[in-house]
Protein backbone atom coordinates (compact mmCIF):
# COMPACT_ATOMS: atom_id res chain seq x y z
CA UNK A 1 0.00 0.00 0.00
CA UNK A 2 1.31 3.60 -1.06
CA UNK A 3 0.90 6.10 1.71
CA UNK A 4 0.29 9.50 0.95
CA UNK A 5 3.70 11.08 1.20
CA UNK A 6 5.04 8.57 -1.55
CA UNK A 7 2.18 9.52 -3.70
CA UNK A 8 3.19 13.23 -3.01
CA UNK A 9 6.96 12.02 -4.05
CA UNK A 10 5.94 10.68 -7.42
CA UNK A 11 4.05 13.61 -8.67
CA UNK A 12 6.59 16.10 -8.17
CA UNK A 13 7.10 17.87 -11.22
CA UNK A 14 10.32 19.45 -13.03
CA UNK A 15 10.58 22.70 -11.17
CA UNK A 16 9.86 25.73 -14.00
CA UNK A 17 13.63 27.22 -13.60
CA UNK A 18 14.44 23.94 -15.36
CA UNK A 19 12.53 25.12 -18.20
CA UNK A 20 14.18 28.89 -18.22
CA UNK A 21 17.68 27.57 -17.82
CA UNK A 22 16.94 24.62 -20.85
CA UNK A 23 15.73 27.49 -22.83
CA UNK A 24 18.90 29.64 -22.00
CA UNK A 25 20.92 26.97 -22.72
CA UNK A 26 19.34 25.83 -26.44
CA UNK A 27 19.27 29.49 -27.56
CA UNK A 28 23.17 29.43 -26.52
CA UNK A 29 23.99 26.60 -28.82
CA UNK A 30 21.98 27.90 -31.45
CA UNK A 31 24.18 31.44 -31.50
CA UNK A 32 26.74 28.98 -31.30
CA UNK A 33 26.14 27.09 -34.00
CA UNK A 34 24.92 29.44 -36.27
CA UNK A 35 28.07 31.86 -35.55
CA UNK A 36 30.59 28.63 -37.03
CA UNK A 37 28.33 28.34 -40.16
CA UNK A 38 28.21 31.71 -40.86
CA UNK A 39 31.76 32.57 -40.82
CA UNK A 40 33.34 29.36 -41.73
CA UNK A 41 31.45 30.10 -45.10
CA UNK A 42 32.66 33.77 -44.37
CA UNK A 43 35.84 33.22 -44.14
CA UNK A 44 36.54 30.81 -47.08
CA UNK A 45 34.48 33.62 -49.28
CA UNK A 46 36.72 36.10 -48.31
CA UNK A 47 39.86 34.45 -47.91
CA UNK A 48 39.45 31.57 -50.19
CA UNK A 49 41.67 29.50 -47.97
CA UNK A 50 40.04 26.35 -46.12
CA UNK A 51 42.88 26.16 -43.33
CA UNK A 52 41.93 29.64 -42.02
CA UNK A 53 37.86 28.70 -42.07
CA UNK A 54 39.26 25.34 -40.09
CA UNK A 55 41.18 27.44 -37.85
CA UNK A 56 37.68 28.28 -36.40
CA UNK A 57 37.10 24.54 -35.31
CA UNK A 58 40.52 24.36 -33.73
CA UNK A 59 40.40 27.25 -32.08
CA UNK A 60 36.77 25.86 -30.66
CA UNK A 61 38.09 22.47 -29.45
CA UNK A 62 41.57 23.88 -27.88
CA UNK A 63 39.44 26.06 -25.52
CA UNK A 64 36.95 22.77 -24.65
CA UNK A 65 39.95 20.52 -24.09
CA UNK A 66 41.57 23.72 -21.92
CA UNK A 67 38.60 24.02 -20.12
CA UNK A 68 37.49 20.16 -19.79
CA UNK A 69 39.60 19.81 -16.29
CA UNK A 70 39.16 23.50 -14.33
CA UNK A 71 35.27 23.50 -15.81
CA UNK A 72 34.59 20.47 -13.62
CA UNK A 73 36.26 22.24 -10.14
CA UNK A 74 34.13 25.67 -11.24
CA UNK A 75 31.02 23.77 -11.11
CA UNK A 76 31.73 21.73 -8.02
CA UNK A 77 32.67 25.20 -5.68
CA UNK A 78 30.27 27.69 -7.29
CA UNK A 79 26.68 28.05 -7.83
CA UNK A 80 26.04 26.47 -11.08
CA UNK A 81 23.07 29.15 -12.09
CA UNK A 82 25.66 32.02 -11.50
CA UNK A 83 28.10 30.14 -13.36
CA UNK A 84 25.34 29.92 -16.05
CA UNK A 85 24.70 33.61 -16.10
CA UNK A 86 28.40 34.59 -16.71
CA UNK A 87 28.75 32.43 -19.75
CA UNK A 88 25.82 33.78 -21.72
CA UNK A 89 27.52 37.55 -20.01
CA UNK A 90 30.86 36.21 -21.73
CA UNK A 91 29.34 35.81 -25.15
CA UNK A 92 27.62 38.82 -25.12
CA UNK A 93 31.17 40.37 -24.61
CA UNK A 94 32.28 37.97 -27.42
CA UNK A 95 30.03 39.33 -30.37
CA UNK A 96 29.94 42.83 -28.79
CA UNK A 97 33.91 42.41 -30.16
CA UNK A 98 32.84 42.05 -33.73
CA UNK A 99 31.09 45.35 -33.63
CA UNK A 100 34.90 46.74 -33.31
CA UNK A 101 35.90 44.75 -36.70
CA UNK A 102 35.37 41.84 -38.32
CA UNK A 103 38.88 41.31 -39.59
CA UNK A 104 40.60 37.44 -39.15
CA UNK A 105 41.91 37.94 -35.83
CA UNK A 106 38.83 39.64 -34.27
CA UNK A 107 36.65 36.58 -35.41
CA UNK A 108 39.06 34.24 -33.87
CA UNK A 109 38.86 36.14 -30.56
CA UNK A 110 35.12 36.16 -30.58
CA UNK A 111 35.40 32.48 -31.11
CA UNK A 112 37.74 31.67 -28.39
CA UNK A 113 35.52 34.04 -26.04
CA UNK A 114 32.22 32.82 -26.85
CA UNK A 115 33.27 29.04 -26.76
CA UNK A 116 34.73 29.47 -23.64
CA UNK A 117 31.33 30.90 -22.86
CA UNK A 118 29.53 27.54 -24.45
CA UNK A 119 31.17 25.43 -22.71
CA UNK A 120 30.63 26.74 -19.01
CA UNK A 121 26.96 26.95 -20.29
CA UNK A 122 26.69 23.77 -21.02
CA UNK A 123 28.59 22.45 -18.44
CA UNK A 124 26.83 24.13 -16.06
CA UNK A 125 23.35 23.07 -17.13
CA UNK A 126 24.23 19.93 -16.83
CA UNK A 127 24.95 20.43 -12.83
CA UNK A 128 21.42 22.39 -12.36
CA UNK A 129 19.51 19.28 -14.14
CA UNK A 130 21.33 17.47 -11.16
CA UNK A 131 20.79 19.63 -8.88
CA UNK A 132 17.98 21.31 -8.85
CA UNK A 133 15.47 18.52 -10.50
CA UNK A 134 13.54 15.23 -8.47
CA UNK A 135 15.26 11.89 -8.43
CA UNK A 136 12.30 10.55 -10.14
CA UNK A 137 12.07 13.14 -12.77
CA UNK A 138 15.25 13.38 -13.38
CA UNK A 139 15.57 10.86 -16.71
CA UNK A 140 12.68 13.04 -18.22
CA UNK A 141 14.73 16.20 -17.75
CA UNK A 142 17.46 14.74 -20.00
CA UNK A 143 15.69 13.56 -22.37
CA UNK A 144 14.30 17.20 -22.87
CA UNK A 145 17.66 18.19 -22.64
CA UNK A 146 19.01 15.82 -25.24
CA UNK A 147 16.12 16.59 -27.40
CA UNK A 148 16.48 20.12 -27.17
CA UNK A 149 20.24 19.87 -28.16
CA UNK A 150 18.77 18.05 -30.81
CA UNK A 151 16.61 20.81 -32.17
CA UNK A 152 19.29 23.59 -31.51
CA UNK A 153 22.01 22.12 -33.67
CA UNK A 154 19.31 22.10 -36.54
CA UNK A 155 17.90 25.55 -35.93
CA UNK A 156 21.73 26.85 -35.34
CA UNK A 157 22.85 25.49 -38.99
CA UNK A 158 19.28 26.84 -40.69
CA UNK A 159 19.75 30.48 -38.75
CA UNK A 160 23.54 30.50 -39.65
CA UNK A 161 22.54 29.23 -43.82
CA UNK A 162 19.67 31.79 -43.58
CA UNK A 163 22.24 35.18 -42.55
CA UNK A 164 24.79 33.78 -45.45
CA UNK A 165 21.61 34.35 -47.69
CA UNK A 166 19.76 37.13 -46.84
CA UNK A 167 20.51 39.46 -43.44
CA UNK A 168 24.59 39.01 -43.36
CA UNK A 169 24.61 42.51 -42.13
CA UNK A 170 22.42 42.36 -39.18
CA UNK A 171 23.77 39.12 -38.19
CA UNK A 172 26.30 40.12 -35.19
CA UNK A 173 23.14 41.95 -34.09
CA UNK A 174 21.15 39.46 -33.63
CA UNK A 175 23.71 37.22 -31.99
CA UNK A 176 23.95 39.68 -29.42
CA UNK A 177 20.26 40.36 -28.95
CA UNK A 178 20.07 36.50 -28.41
CA UNK A 179 22.74 35.92 -25.97
CA UNK A 180 21.16 38.79 -23.59
CA UNK A 181 18.16 37.29 -24.20
CA UNK A 182 20.39 33.87 -22.67
CA UNK A 183 21.71 36.03 -19.91
CA UNK A 184 18.30 37.26 -18.65
CA UNK A 185 16.84 33.84 -18.62
CA UNK A 186 19.86 32.51 -16.57
CA UNK A 187 18.89 34.77 -13.45
CA UNK A 188 20.39 32.79 -10.63
CA UNK A 189 18.50 31.17 -7.77
CA UNK A 190 19.32 29.62 -4.25
CA UNK A 191 21.50 26.20 -4.60
CA UNK A 192 19.55 23.11 -3.60
CA UNK A 193 21.79 20.77 -3.01
CA UNK A 194 25.09 22.79 -2.71
CA UNK A 195 28.14 20.68 -1.11
CA UNK A 196 28.81 21.68 1.95
CA UNK A 197 32.24 20.50 1.67
CA UNK A 198 32.94 23.06 -1.32
CA UNK A 199 36.66 23.70 -1.89
CA UNK A 200 37.97 20.21 0.18
CA UNK A 201 39.02 19.06 -3.10
CA UNK A 202 41.66 20.43 -4.74
CA UNK A 203 41.98 21.50 -8.72
CA UNK A 204 45.01 19.56 -9.05
CA UNK A 205 43.12 16.35 -7.38
CA UNK A 206 40.16 16.42 -9.64
CA UNK A 207 42.49 16.43 -12.10
CA UNK A 208 44.17 13.45 -11.10
CA UNK A 209 40.90 11.62 -10.84
CA UNK A 210 40.06 12.64 -13.95
CA UNK A 211 43.33 10.88 -15.76
CA UNK A 212 43.05 8.04 -14.21
CA UNK A 213 39.76 7.35 -14.99
CA UNK A 214 40.62 8.55 -18.74
CA UNK A 215 43.27 5.46 -18.50
CA UNK A 216 40.72 3.31 -18.04
CA UNK A 217 38.99 4.45 -21.46
CA UNK A 218 42.03 5.10 -23.50
CA UNK A 219 41.16 2.55 -26.59
CA UNK A 220 37.38 3.88 -26.90
CA UNK A 221 38.34 7.63 -26.48
CA UNK A 222 40.77 7.01 -29.41
CA UNK A 223 37.78 5.32 -31.72
CA UNK A 224 35.56 7.84 -30.30
CA UNK A 225 38.34 10.98 -30.68
CA UNK A 226 38.73 9.54 -34.59
CA UNK A 227 34.95 9.32 -35.28
CA UNK A 228 34.48 12.90 -33.87
CA UNK A 229 37.97 14.57 -35.67
CA UNK A 230 35.80 12.59 -39.20
CA UNK A 231 32.82 14.67 -38.09
CA UNK A 232 34.04 17.96 -37.22
CA UNK A 233 36.32 18.16 -40.46
CA UNK A 234 33.09 17.83 -42.62
CA UNK A 235 32.53 21.10 -41.05
CA UNK A 236 35.32 22.49 -42.47
CA UNK A 237 35.75 20.40 -45.86
CA UNK A 238 32.18 21.44 -47.10
CA UNK A 239 32.65 25.09 -46.77
CA UNK A 240 35.01 24.67 -49.02
CA UNK A 241 33.11 22.04 -51.04
CA UNK A 242 30.46 24.09 -51.65
CA UNK A 243 32.06 27.53 -51.94
CA UNK A 244 35.47 26.69 -53.86
CA UNK A 245 34.72 23.65 -55.90
CA UNK A 246 31.50 23.37 -56.60
CA UNK A 247 31.09 27.08 -56.45
CA UNK A 248 26.86 26.25 -55.27
CA UNK A 249 24.98 29.07 -53.64
CA UNK A 250 25.23 28.93 -49.42
CA UNK A 251 21.92 26.81 -49.82
CA UNK A 252 23.73 23.81 -50.58
CA UNK A 253 26.21 24.23 -47.74
CA UNK A 254 22.99 24.85 -45.58
CA UNK A 255 21.21 21.98 -46.62
CA UNK A 256 24.48 19.84 -46.52
CA UNK A 257 25.38 21.02 -42.87
CA UNK A 258 21.68 20.07 -41.80
CA UNK A 259 21.85 16.74 -43.52
CA UNK A 260 24.39 15.05 -40.71
CA UNK A 261 22.56 15.65 -37.45
CA UNK A 262 18.99 15.05 -39.49
CA UNK A 263 20.85 11.77 -39.87
CA UNK A 264 22.06 11.36 -36.28
CA UNK A 265 18.59 11.96 -35.44
CA UNK A 266 17.28 9.42 -38.05
CA UNK A 267 19.68 6.63 -36.78
CA UNK A 268 19.44 6.99 -33.12
CA UNK A 269 15.43 4.69 -32.43
CA UNK A 270 17.95 2.33 -34.84
CA UNK A 271 20.83 2.28 -31.97
CA UNK A 272 18.29 1.26 -29.63
CA UNK A 273 17.28 -1.50 -31.83
CA UNK A 274 17.28 -5.22 -29.97
CA UNK A 275 20.46 -6.05 -32.26
CA UNK A 276 22.76 -2.80 -32.42
CA UNK A 277 22.27 -1.97 -28.23
CA UNK A 278 24.26 -4.93 -27.44
CA UNK A 279 27.41 -5.07 -26.65
CA UNK A 280 29.17 -6.87 -30.29
CA UNK A 281 31.84 -5.47 -31.57
CA UNK A 282 31.53 -7.29 -34.33
CA UNK A 283 28.04 -4.48 -34.80
CA UNK A 284 30.62 -1.51 -34.63
CA UNK A 285 33.15 -2.96 -36.72
CA UNK A 286 30.41 -3.72 -39.50
CA UNK A 287 29.29 0.11 -38.82
CA UNK A 288 32.50 1.46 -39.49
CA UNK A 289 33.04 -0.21 -42.33
CA UNK A 290 30.05 1.11 -43.83
CA UNK A 291 30.61 4.26 -42.81
CA UNK A 292 34.30 4.97 -44.69
CA UNK A 293 32.58 4.38 -48.14
CA UNK A 294 30.18 7.37 -47.45
CA UNK A 295 33.42 9.44 -46.82
CA UNK A 296 34.86 8.28 -50.22
CA UNK A 297 32.16 9.17 -52.20
CA UNK A 298 31.58 12.47 -50.39
CA UNK A 299 35.90 12.95 -51.35
CA UNK A 300 35.53 11.72 -55.17
CA UNK A 301 31.32 13.22 -55.70
CA UNK A 302 31.20 16.76 -57.59
CA UNK A 303 27.20 16.65 -57.47
CA UNK A 304 25.87 18.48 -54.56
CA UNK A 305 22.96 16.71 -53.83
CA UNK A 306 24.88 13.36 -54.12
CA UNK A 307 26.73 15.06 -51.62
CA UNK A 308 23.82 15.90 -49.40
CA UNK A 309 22.53 12.39 -49.72
CA UNK A 310 25.44 11.31 -48.75
CA UNK A 311 26.28 13.30 -46.11
CA UNK A 312 22.49 12.13 -44.61
CA UNK A 313 23.55 8.51 -44.55
CA UNK A 314 27.02 9.27 -43.01
CA UNK A 315 24.89 10.84 -39.92
CA UNK A 316 22.99 7.79 -39.61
Amino acid sequence: MISLNEKSIDIIEIPAMFYRFLVSRAITSIVMIAFLIFYSWSIVSKYDSVFLAGLLITISLAVEIGLSFPIGHIIDVYNNTVVNLWSSVIMVLAFTLLLLNTGIFYIYGATAISVFGWTMKLDSFSAVIKKHTPVNSFKKANSMNNATSSASSILGTVTGGSAIIFFHYYFTYILIALSIISAILSVPVVEKSFHDDKGTVSAIEDIKSAGIFIGKITGFLVLAFFINGLFISLDTYSSGLFNIVLKTSPLYYTIFSLSVPLGTIFGTPMANMGYFKNDRPLVLAVLLLVFSPSLIVLSISRYPVIDIIDAFIIGI
